[in-house]
């Protein structure tokens, strides 16, 4: 294990260990774990609020107009002259071609949603699938169907800005931090780093003996409890790394 005298000069080089070990930092790599996965579901939203739009312009653009009543059967029963409700799917009957249709759906255009149980308006639907319907006039917003879509896509910028804040700091602390020896209290493995083992190491940070928590890769031979091993951290000791993590 390196010593405080193996420790390179301030201000340490960048080097390309450096930087793949600052990004496998778990603070680090559970923000763009989160990005990547928040990024994986923006592209389905995106995939499925357009093929969403797309499939509703097709059957206001080439469906047949039919005359429908729902009805709410959350109770059991047909009941008329009643409001639809907010959220509960009701039932949609309607006949085409002498065939009596009954599908279970949530209307969304507001001309539909004030009609009263039992009350007659107009639905389109595909001719090849009558069970395929929409309730809306006119042509619906793309904009509208890809809200999700930019919601999630800032929350991934966000996530992914983070890692990068956070990576940025862990390479500030290897160029001008603080070399430290410490001794290993503690070795065992988290939940947060499960490919890492996690040191809790008793460090002389000022006149006062701090626990700093740092972690080595489980491909590198990790310090067992009780020897020494070389730190690199802040003034306040809040953030520290194990130099045999990133050099030589």
């Amino acid at each position: 294990m390196p010593q405080m005298s193996d420790a390179p000069q301030v201000p340490r080089p960048i080097s390309r260990r450096v930087i793949r070990r600052a990004w496998n930092e778990p603070s680090v790599r559970y923000w763009w774990l989160a990005a990547a996965v928040i990024v994986i579901a923006s592209v389905y939203s995106l995939l499925a609020g357009t093929m969403q739009w797309w499939g509703e312009s097709k059957l206001l653009r080439d469906g047949v107009a039919v005359t429908a009543v729902y009805y709410d059967v959350s109770e059991g029963a047909h009941l008329s002259r009643r409001p639809m409700p907010v959220l509960t799917p009701v039932q949609l009957e309607y006949e085409y071609q002498q065939t009596k249709y009954k599908v279970s759906g949530t209307p969304t255009s507001p001309e539909v949603r004030a009609k009263l149980s039992g009350e007659p308006f107009t639905l389109r639907i595909n001719p090849n699938n009558p069970q395929e319907w929409t309730d809306l006039q006119e042509p619906p917003s793309l904009w509208g169907k890809l809200i999700g879509f930019w919601v999630l896509l800032l929350a991934a910028l966000v996530s992914g800005a983070m890692a990068w804040f956070k990576h940025r700091g862990y390479v500030r602390l290897w160029v001008n931090g603080e070399v430290r020896d410490a001794k290993v209290m503690e070795a065992g493995n988290v939940a947060i780093a499960p490919r890492s083992t996690q040191l809790r190491c008793s460090a002389s940070l000022g006149r006062y003996e701090r626990p700093v928590t740092v972690y080595i890769p489980n491909s590198d031979r990790a310090p067992e409890p009780g020897e020494p091993i070389c730190l690199i951290a802040n003034d306040s000791g809040t953030h520290a790394l194990a130099v045999s993590n990133y050099y030589p």
